[in-house]
């Protein structure tokens, strides 16, 4: 009897699931062209419409049982399309009057890679994105609702009216696994910059919009419009955030510690800006798994993604040309090879002679006196970077990363007099090679471990030779280092995970000085060990409106046998849709520091070399830090304030570039710095336009000197910024006005300048430079050459008005007359660039 019921039960069950079916198959969706025709077939009747209009529309087939009106009505109400009933049987079909189209670029919300294969689609009509992560969907009107989905994402739907922005929108999609973090402000200044939750900087170079004066990706030129961010003497290679200075900056490539940020010795990034894919900036609340950097972290990344078919492109610009390679081995495997080199052997464009003077005035490149000159200036640059991707399985992910960069310089010094000539040769090289080894394991969904070697060699040689003295200076300074790191991560839940990591890092620094009159033959070595745990947990509320991490690392200088703990905190808190308000916090140290030696510094052009800290005369460098900040972002007006207090204990006098009475002074100090952040961007159609102000109090303390307190070198107390960018289809035109208050600088005693014989000083930074303004300017347009080629050109002006601004002044007493001498140094003047690039 049992084995009867179950018997019928299954049968019964059976007639269901197979009328179940059967509906589902009649209701499938099916082209309207069918559905057209059908009816045609049904009531004898015709349409009359455009292709283009009925094409790639999908849905539901009214019900056979409905007359002809009530299949019109239904697929009136299921179409954006306007039907219009003519006469008897005669029936018009036409685009809604309030239809549009949205398109845009799907991006992964904490990888900032595009998505491709992302189903976008709405109740009559779908897309898939591709492999830049672009979607266009057409005939949506504003009650369409707008669903995106993808396997390995978050579905997001939400009203097509929220996309109807006349431009295309950057849609942000959370991985099911990476559910913590979350954007607050998207394009913060420009499309493809975003600020996080936990209150870092995202850029996103793959959909980036456009920065006054920029037409290639430089990421340490486009980072100097954020506030925070700035260059005291325009160069990449001294970036100052929040009143540091450069060496205080922990630059990262791919996770590897890089010495080397500039080219042209510092006014272009040496990272090559087409393998640099996204950038982190971090200016507080560093997370735990970072060391070093007690001013700021900037963590440049390549693409993760292995290639599935052959991409290239190449570029020139009046400085550089470069290309870049990136070739599938198979579909588990890419290479990606990208090289730029300088070309001034072939030519001097303005670009580079601009370039030229603004690097080498009042160095011994250029200097000339009545019996010697400088001739045969040589200068060249090149970088070139190789990585291979490989996916050992759908689990392991390994990824090796070689990088080379390399500036020459040489020029011929001349003496001639008595009817008699000499000349000798002086060169200055400079060069940063690394590579690194990254494995990363996903054990399940919720847990992941990632495993990094790398080594980095940096090294500086200068030959400088005095030819009226016949002196030879040859000084050298280099730096080998080699780190582990070891990271997991656990999502608990949904809302708890935890990030747990073991870092090993040594760093050996050695500076070599050899002179052959007087004879000076000097050779300094120094190591440092340094092991580091960290432990971070970040927690979210179930609505997501508080976001919190809290998380500590203890240091262990093994040289030192020296503790240090470090604990880092991020608070985010959404009091409305439109407002939120964080609060950030971190104690960190670094080992590494500069040296500033203006008197007999690498031929004048770099006169800081690296050291290690000895925990002597030279200390640990340690900063604290607080911020508090609150955002606000509706309909397009975006506004964002941050008021900060940081002090970093353990600067040397030495380290911080003085070029007055306490140039040659060995003092121990520290210094603290009070600011204000303030943005507020505006986007209307197609224009977006941001004003940035920025106001810092920058102390230096220092018991050894006879003022105790002054004014920073870098105590710019006031910046502004104001800037507009227009977008129309394929055209970017930008334009920036930059102004900021003149820096400390410290003048001579008048009528009594010289006091046994140095010059007597008024008291240190009592005075400041005038003000520095520039207008900057950039247009970019992209275009097709071809079916599969496509290209870009673009124009940039950096000083568009060509002011004449002094950046630097200090004093010297001059030989001949004994009399104190004003040295000034300028900024860059006008300065055109072009760049034109294929993409293949």
């Amino acid at each position: 009897m049992i084995k009867k019921k179950l018997l019928f039960s299954f049968i019964l069950l059976s007639f269901f699931c197979l009328t179940a079916l059967q509906s589902q198959t009649k209701e499938r969706k099916q082209p309207l062209i069918e559905i057209l025709e059908e009816l045609h077939s049904r009531f004898e009747c015709n349409f009359s419409y455009i292709d283009s209009d009925v094409y790639g529309i999908l849905l539901t087939p009214p019900d056979k049982s409905l007359d002809l009106k009530a299949s019109i009505d239904y697929l009136q109400t299921n179409t954006p399309l306007q039907f219009t009933i003519l006469g008897k049987n005669f029936i018009t079909i036409t685009q809604k009057k309030n239809t549009f189209s949205i398109c845009g670029y799907i991006i992964d919300i904490y990888t900032n890679n595009t998505i491709e294969g992302v189903v976008v689609q709405t109740a009559s009509s779908s897309v898939v994105s591709d492999k830049q992560g672009y979607f266009k969907l057409t005939r949506i009107s504003e009650n369409d609702i707008v669903t995106f989905r993808h396997l390995a994402y978050e579905t997001l739907t939400d009203y097509a009216k929220k996309y109807d922005t006349k431009q295309c929108e950057t849609i942000y999609l959370t991985s099911k696994t990476e559910d913590l973090t979350e954007i607050i402000l998207s394009s913060y200044l420009t499309n493809g910059i975003n600020k996080i939750i936990d209150g870092s900087i995202s850029i996103n170079y793959k959909n980036f919009g456009t920065v006054p004066g920029l037409i290639e990706t430089d990421v340490l030129q486009t980072i100097q419009a954020l506030s925070g961010f700035q260059s005291i003497d325009e160069t990449v290679s001294n970036i100052n955030v929040r009143g540091g200075t450069h060496d205080q900056n922990l630059i990262l490539w791919d996770g590897i510690k890089m010495y080397q940020a500039g080219h042209f010795f510092g006014l272009i990034s040496a990272l090559n800006p087409r393998i640099t894919k996204r950038v982190t900036l971090i200016k507080n609340g560093t997370p735990a798994s970072y060391t070093d950097g007690i001013s700021g972290t900037i963590d440049m990344k390549t693409d993760y993604t292995v290639s599935k078919k052959p991409s290239a492109e190449v570029g020139l610009n009046f400085i550089n040309a470069d290309a870049f390679v990136d070739l599938p081995i198979n579909k588990n495997s890419s290479v990606q090879l990208a090289s730029r080199k300088s070309f001034s052997e072939l030519i001097n464009t303005p670009t580079y002679s601009q370039y030229f003077d603004r690097a080498f005035q009042n160095t011994d490149v250029v200097t000339t006196t009545n019996i010697t000159n400088s001739t045969d200036k040589k200068f060249d640059f090149y970088d070139v970077s190789l990585r291979w991707l490989y996916n050992l399985s759908d689990k392991d992910q390994l990824r090796l990363n070689f990088l080379n960069l390399k500036n020459n310089l040489t020029f011929t010094e001349n003496a001639f007099g008595g009817g008699q000539q000499s000349s000798r040769q002086s060169s200055l090289d400079q060069r940063n090679i690394a590579g690194g080894l990254h494995y990363d394991r996903k054990w399940n969904t919720r847990f992941k471990t990632s495993l990094q070697l790398y080594g980095t060699n940096y090294k500086l040689d200068a030959t400088n030779v005095d030819i009226v003295n016949e002196q030879i200076v040859a000084q050298n300074n280099e730096i080998v280092e080699i780190g582990l790191h070891l990271n997991s991560k656990y999502a608990l839940n949904d809302y708890v995970t935890l990030q747990n990591g073991y870092h090993f890092v040594e760093t050996e620094i050695t500076n070599t000085e050899k002179i052959n009159f007087p004879v000076v033959d000097s050779s300094i070595k120094e190591t440092v060990q340094v092991h580091g745990l960290s432990s971070e947990i970040a927690y979210s509320t179930e609505d997501f409106n508080t976001h919190i991490k809290i998380g500590a690392r203890l240091n262990y200088i093994n040289t030192f046998k020296k503790f240090i703990v470090e604990p880092r905190f991020s608070l985010n808190h959404r009091l409305t849709s439109t407002i939120s308000l964080e609060i950030l916090g971190e104690f960190k140290n670094q080992i590494t520091t500069f040296q500033t030696d203006f008197g007999n510094g690498f031929l004048g052009l770099e006169n800081r070399k690296w050291t290690l800290a000895n925990n002597t005369d030279i200390p640990i460098l340690q900063s604290k830090q607080i911020s508090i900040g609150a955002n606000y972002n509706h309909k397009g007006l975006l506004v964002n304030t941050e008021f900060y207090y940081k002090k970093v204990d353990g600067i040397t006098a030495q380290s911080q570039g003085f070029q007055n009475q306490y140039e040659f002074t060995e003092a121990r100090g520290n210094y603290h710095v009070k600011g204000f952040d303030f943005l507020v961007k505006n986007t209307f159609n197609k224009f977006n336009t941001w004003l940035s102000y920025s106001l810092a109090d920058n102390t230096y303390v220092f018991d050894a000197f006879e003022e105790r307190k002054i004014p920073s070198n870098l105590d710019i107390r006031h910046t502004v910024s104001l800037a507009t960018a227009y977008d129309f289809k394929e055209l970017k035109l930008s334009a920036g006005f930059n102004w900021r208050s003149g820096k400390p600088a410290t003048k001579p005693v008048t009528g009594n300048e010289i006091v046994n014989n140095t010059i007597n000083y008024l008291p240190a930074n009592s005075s400041n430079l005038a003000s520095y303004t520039r207008v900057d300017a950039s247009a970019i347009y992209n275009f097709n050459i071809g079916k599969n080629v496509k290209a870009q050109t673009g124009l940039s002006v950096l000083n568009v008005l060509n002011r004449k601004n002094i950046i630097n002044t200090f004093y010297r007493i001059d030989n001949d007359t004994n009399e104190v001498q004003q040295v000034n140094e300028f900024s860059l003047g006008i300065t055109p660039n072009f760049s034109f690039r294929v993409f293949f």
